[in-house]
């Protein structure tokens, strides 16, 4: 984004500003800052002392909760003095669908700073931590009797609970309170008592970190600007602009460039090096500064590191601990992200190869079924041995798997002492799985569903009579049908008209033997018949490169 000329935005605040929407009314401030004159006093990037914190009691009771989509979206919460809260998402602000959270604060105390140690103007915005790709902006429109006198708000936010304590950036050109949110958790309006005197006594210990200190240093660079417009005094905004200039320059040669040169070391560090590169253009954009040359190129190799490092570590979770339900989503949002920052799509799928090698399995399938009738007793035991399933990115699915279908056990015996089973043929088959998958609950894995095709080996044989003079064998071959035994558990459809069977009801565990299944059933086929089936499985995790 190139230059904006900002002066003329600050300029048509000021007449906005004479109206006093939504802010309150304009009050001098009292003696102790000096708005538009005093330049913002450099920051050291480490601090003295503890960072400050606060102590946040909520207003549970009125919190909202909405799931927020990709493109965006707003969600609006009322405190209990009709102070209202509106946070505002816009497209592309997120990688993925979120549950958002804004619960209006009932207190926020021991404040370090402002007239009162304590506040009930401010909201919780949760997940703690959530980063956005593009700002949000959260509006407070205060009630009446909560109004903080516009030249008299300085706004702030915390960490977590109440932690980090450091000023949030007002909107200068906007008389309403708009504040800009880049993540959460919480932030809140303190009635001041003068800049100066707020923030000197406490400055070596806002922030904490060199990140949340050159931001506030920002912010009171903004507050400052805000109040001269509120004024009418001419603060200069070519002044303003140099201070920004010379705290992003600060911040980029200490945390910026440490933090990229960090990235390749872990995936935290690959990510919290994008999200700053990131974070740091988006507030130039705002704050009408030129963009950074680097910015596109720092991005690229930043999405290609973090796409290698963050794939490779999910793909070490997977293969040591067995949790199959995280590298789908990582490998997603990484395409979703390549997507907001312009890059190719596509540009990283060199790491669906961790994708591929952590959805690694092996099955074993061993089965005993047979028929009880009048005349005989038939069973025939098969078994197929290491089917190998993988995930296919084509499909995005496990890919269907056949094997040779072995048998272990035939025996056929006759119900009268001169009749015996003789020329047994076996028919070869095969072992084929159609679907495979699973379902969650949360990261472990709840069951896992299994289709096999029903290609079950089966036998002929012929009876022979022994007691007949000379002995006589039928001329006739009787099926023994491995398949026939499952009887109604058959699943055949018009469209698929191979018959086929569906296994859910798995034992499941995180091991390298991931989940087993037994089942016996025993059923009436006629009056005279009956049959049964006998199965046990072994899913196995086999992950590789």
């Amino acid at each position: 984004m190139r230059k904006h000329c900002a002066r003329a935005g600050l300029l048509a605040a000021v007449i906005a500003l004479a109206g006093c929407g939504g802010g309150g009314s304009a009050e001098a401030p009292t003696s102790g800052s000096s708005p538009g004159t005093t330049p913002v006093t450099p920051y050291t990037l480490q601090p003295t002392g503890a960072p400050l914190a606060v102590t946040v009691a909520l207003d549970s009771a009125r919190a909202v909760v909405q799931d927020v989509p990709l493109t965006g979206g707003t969600l609006t919460a009322t405190g209990a003095d009709g102070s209202v809260y509106t946070l505002r998402i816009p497209a592309n602000a997120l990688v993925a669908a979120t549950r958002i959270t804004l619960t209006p604060v009932a207190q926020v105390s021991n404040l370090p700073l402002g007239e009162t140690a304590r506040t009930g103007l401010g909201v919780q915005m949760e997940p703690s931590g959530l980063q956005f790709v593009n700002p949000a902006t959260l509006t407070i429109t205060p009630a009446a009797a909560s109004a903080v006198p516009l030249a008299r708000q300085l706004f702030v936010q915390w960490e977590g609970s109440g932690q980090k304590l450091a000023l949030a950036a007002p909107n200068p050109r906007s008389a309403d309170i708009e504040l800009s949110v880049m993540h959460f958790s919480g932030m809140g309006v303190v009635r001041s008592k003068g800049l100066d005197a707020d923030i000197e006594p406490v400055r070596q210990r806002i922030g904490g970190d060199a990140e949340r200190r050159i931001q506030s240093a920002t912010a009171e660079a903004l507050h400052r600007e805000r109040q001269a417009q509120l004024l009418g005094t001419d603060a200069g905004a070519a002044g303003l602009q140099a201070q920004l200039t010379r705290l992003f320059n600060e911040f980029r040669q200490q945390v910026v460039l440490p933090r990229i040169a960090a990235a390749p070391s872990s995936c935290a560090a690959a990510r919290l090096a994008l999200t700053t590169v990131i974070g740091v253009e988006r507030q130039r954009q705002l704050l009408g500064l030129d963009s950074d040359s680097s910015f596109d190129s720092e991005t690229a190799g930043l999405m290609a590191v973090a796409a290698e490092v963050c794939m490779k570590e999910e793909f070490e979770i997977c293969r040591d601990e067995h949790v199959l339900s995280r590298i789908i989503p990582a490998r997603l949002g990484l395409e979703r992200q390549a997507q907001l920052l312009g890059l190719d799509e596509g540009a990283f799928s060199s790491t669906d190869r961790y994708v591929i090698g952590c959805l690694k399995f092996e099955l074993d399938f061993f089965s005993t079924a047979g028929v009880r009738s009048a005349d005989f007793d038939t069973d025939e035991g098969v078994q197929a041995l290491r089917v190998r399933l993988q995930w296919d990115p084509a499909r995005l699915a496990i890919t269907a798997a056949s094997v040779p279908l072995q048998s272990t056990v035939f025996d056929v015996r006759s119900k009268r002492s001169c009749i015996a089973a003789v020329n047994a043929t076996r028919i070869g088959s095969s072992f084929d799985v159609d679907e495979f998958g699973f379902t969650l609950n949360g990261e472990d894995v709840q069951d896992f569903q299994l289709e096999f095709g029903a290609g079950l080996t089966g036998s002929f044989f012929q009876a022979r009579d022994t007691c007949s003079s000379p002995p006589q064998t039928s001329p006739l071959q009787l099926l023994l049908n491995h398949g026939t035994a499952y009887g109604p558990a058959r699943v055949a459809t018009a469209t698929t008209p191979t018959e086929a069977w569906t296994v859910t009801g798995w034992t499941v565990q995180r091991a390298t033997v991931l989940a087993t299944k037994s089942e016996r059933v025993t059923y009436q086929f006629d009056a005279r018949t009956s049959l049964y089936y006998d199965d046990r499985w072994e899913l196995r995790h086999a992950p590789g490169l």
